[in-house]
């Protein structure tokens, strides 16, 4: 668990966290804790440059709530592990029938993306540089110069949308909304465009 807590605090990226559990903090070296079950039992969230949210067991805004919402427009067989702040949703797909990749629904495309990785790897790469180029064409000034709070369930609803062509050549026009707004109204998107 240390070594988790000393990735963190190495990378390059600033990662937050509230931690529920310490004392998980001395679990065995030979133990597996980058896995779904320890991060989600040991942290309430993880927040990552304030723009992505891996989910723990925060009893308001964690990985229960929010797949709750998940489960009831997608996919019960699947686990929403994390989400950013834009409306990307990141999913074990087929989870419960023994799923381990990661997929990124991404906001921009309005498609699905398999980023070939498992939970235990999704973890290391948030302390990458790699996961800060994931960002870059995403409003990231605006996340930076604002206090949102994604930690609760604040995320951006940004008009025109991230997918749209005027969006690369107008100004959006950014409100904070709760989760599930955006959720519900990315999911709308993309039933229509698909």
């Amino acid at each position: 668990m240390i070594d988790i807590l000393t990735q963190f605090d190495k990378s390059s990226n600033t990662i937050d966290y509230s931690l529920e559990k310490t004392e998980f903090l001395n679990i065995s070296k030979h133990r597996d804790v980058w896995d779904i079950s320890s991060i989600s039992n040991i942290f309430g969230y993880i927040i990552v440059n304030k723009y992505l949210k891996i989910l723990g067991n925060d009893e308001n805004f964690g990985i229960k709530w929010a797949n709750g919402i998940y489960e009831k427009y997608y996919d019960a067989n699947s686990l929403l592990v994390a989400y950013d702040i834009f409306g990307g949703l990141f999913v074990i797909k087929d989870y419960h029938s023994g799923g381990e990749q990661i997929w990124y629904f991404a906001p921009d495309t309005m498609n699905w993306e398999n980023l070939k990785i498992t939970y235990h790897n999704f973890v290391k790469w948030i302390c990458t540089d790699e996961f800060s180029l994931f960002y870059s064409d995403f409003p990231i000034e605006y996340v930076i110069n604002n206090s949102i709070q994604i930690e609760e369930d604040g995320v951006l609803l940004i008009y025109p949308y991230l997918w749209s062509k005027e969006y690369k050549i107008a100004t959006p026009t950014i409100n904070v909304v709760p989760f599930r707004e955006l959720f519900e109204l990315n999911r709308d998107m993309y039933i229509q465009l698909n």
